[in-house]
C-alpha cells in the first residue's frame, strides 16, 4: 500500500490535475452564469452581513410559496464565486422554485468555521426575508459542490436558535451535499491547500460534518462522480456511516462522472442520477390507529412491494405531534389549527357521524329530531364531558345540540 504522504493527498485531492480539461468547464460556467443574469430575473449582491464576502444573489420564484434552493459554491473554500454559479439557477427557476446563490470571504483572510457561520448567515437571512421573493421558508434546501458540500452538510446540522433566538430549529428542510468534504482531517493533510486554508484540529473537529452530531431533523443526500478519486468515494461513504441511513438515505457514487461534471448532472434534467422511483431509507409516519387501520394498511402491501429498499414506522395515536422533537416525517392528523411552521397539505375532508348500535335503538327508539337526544345515553369526550355540545348539520345550518351520557373517553377512536 502506498504511504499516505504529502504527495498521496495531493493526488487525492487535486481535481484540477485529475480533470486535465477543467478550465473548460470553469469558462463554461462562467459564460453560462453571465448569460442567467442577463436573461432570468434577479437581484444581485444583496448584503446578508457586514463582511466583505458576505453578499447573495436572489432568483425568485415565478409564483408566491415555492420551494427555495440555497446553492453553495465550492472552490475549496479558497477560491471561486457566486458569480461563476449562477447557472444553476434557471433549471430550478423555471419550474417554479427560488434559487439563492450565497458568497462568503476566503481563506487565508478566514478560517473555515468562519465561512461556515457566513453561510448559516446568509441561510438565515433566507429564512427571515425570501417570502418576498417569491420563496417558502418553510421549504429550504441548501445545495453545495465540493466545499460547498460541507457547508450544505454543516446548515442542516445547525442548531439555529444558537445562532439566532428569533429562528426555528428547523430552519433547513434538507441538503444535498455533491463531492462533499465531511472529513477535514485528509485536507489539513494536503500540501497544496493547506498553505492556503492553515487548517488545525481543533477547526477540523468543529467544521467536519461527519465529526459533528447527526441532525434531529431533515434528510441529507450525499453523491459523488464514479471517475473521482476513491477519498471522495469514501467521504461520500463516511457521511451516511456517521449520520446513520435515517439522516442520509442516500450516499451514492455517480458511474460516469468526475468533480465537475458531477455539478452539470445537477441542472441537466436528462442526466440520470438513480432510479427516481427507489426510496430508501426509514418514513415514520404519525396518525390515528383507525385511519392506518382502514385507510393506510390496505395501501402497504403494493406501496413496499414498489419500494423494496423502504421501510416505514407508524407512531399511532391521536394527540398533537412535534414533528422536530418526535422526529416524525409525516404528520396525518384531523383538525384545523397546526403550527405555522409545518408544511401542510390537506388530503380530505370529513366530519361526525351520528349512529348507534342496532341493540339501543330497539331498546331505546330511535331519534326523530334533534331534541330527542336529550332523552338518550350520548358517548362524550374528555375533558368536556359528563355533558357535551354536538353540532349537528354543518356552516350556517349547524345547530347547537347539549348530550350527555354515562360513559365518557379521551378518544373519538
Amino acid at each position: 500500500m502506498k504511504s499516505r504522504d504529502g504527495a498521496w493527498y495531493d493526488g487525492m485531492y487535486n481535481n484540477r490535475v485529475l480533470v486535465p480539461d477543467h478550465a473548460a468547464f470553469l469558462q463554461r460556467w462562467a459564460t453560462e452564469s453571465e448569460r442567467a443574469r442577463r436573461e432570468v430575473p434577479c437581484e444581485l449582491d444583496i448584503r446578508y452581513g457586514q463582511a466583505p464576502g458576505e453578499t447573495l444573489d436572489v432568483f425568485p420564484a415565478l409564483q408566491d410559496d415555492g420551494p427555495v434552493l440555497v446553492f453553495v459554491h465550492g472552490g475549496y473554500w479558497r477560491a471561486l464565486d457566486k458569480s461563476d454559479h449562477s447557472f444553476v439557477a434557471p433549471a430550478f427557476t423555471r419550474h417554479g422554485a427560488c434559487v439563492v446563490v450565497p458568497n462568503y470571504d476566503l481563506c487565508p483572510t478566514v478560517t473555515i468555521p468562519d465561512i461556515t457561520l457566513q453561510v448559516a448567515r446568509a441561510v438565515a437571512w433566507t429564512w427571515k426575508n425570501i417570502a418576498r421573493f417569491g420563496g417558502d421558508p418553510r421549504r429550504i434546501v441548501v445545495a453545495g459542490h465540493s466545499a460547498g458540500g460541507q457547508l450544505a452538510a454543516m446548515m442542516a446540522g445547525c442548531v439555529w436558535p444558537q445562532l439566532d433566538a428569533g429562528l426555528p430549529r428547523d430552519v433547513v428542510h434538507g441538503a444535498l451535499a455533491i463531492s462533499g468534504l465531511h472529513d477535514l482531517d485528509p485536507i489539513m493533510r494536503t500540501p497544496f491547500l493547506q498553505g492556503a486554508l492553515q487548517l488545525t484540529p481543533a477547526q477540523v473537529a468543529q467544521a467536519s460534518p461527519a465529526r459533528v452530531p447527526a441532525p434531529r431533523h431533515g434528510t441529507v443526500y450525499a453523491v459523488a462522480g464514479g471517475e473521482e478519486s476513491a477519498e471522495y468515494h469514501r467521504q461520500t461513504r463516511l457521511l451516511q456511516e456517521s449520520w446513520g441511513v435515517r439522516r442520509v438515505p442516500v450516499a451514492e457514487i455517480l458511474p460516469g462522472l468526475h468533480h465537475f461534471s458531477v455539478l452539470d448532472a445537477l441542472v441537466e434534467c436528462e442526466t440520470a442520477t438513480g432510479d427516481a422511483s427507489a426510496a430508501r431509507g426509514t418514513i415514520r409516519v404519525h396518525t390515528t390507529l383507525t385511519f392506518a387501520e382502514q385507510q393506510l394498511a390496505p395501501l402497504l402491501p403494493d406501496f413496499l412491494e414498489r419500494h423494496p429498499e423502504l421501510r416505514i414506522e407508524f407512531l399511532l395515536n391521536s394527540d398533537p405531534v412535534s414533528l422536530v422533537t418526535e422526529d416524525v416525517d409525516v404528520s396525518i392528523q384531523a383538525g384545523a389549527a397546526l403550527e405555522d411552521t409545518r408544511v401542510v397539505k390537506r388530503i380530505g375532508t370529513t366530519g361526525p357521524v351520528l349512529c348507534a348500535a342496532p341493540r339501543y335503538v330497539q331498546k331505546f327508539g330511535m331519534p326523530l329530531h334533534p331534541d330527542d337526544l336529550a332523552r338518550h345515553h350520548c358517548l362524550n369526550f374528555l375533558p368536556q364531558s359528563p355533558r357535551s355540545t354536538w353540532q349537528l348539520g354543518a356552516g350556517d345550518e349547524a345547530v347547537p345540540m347539549a348530550v350527555s351520557g354515562r360513559i365518557a373517553s379521551n378518544s373519538e377512536h
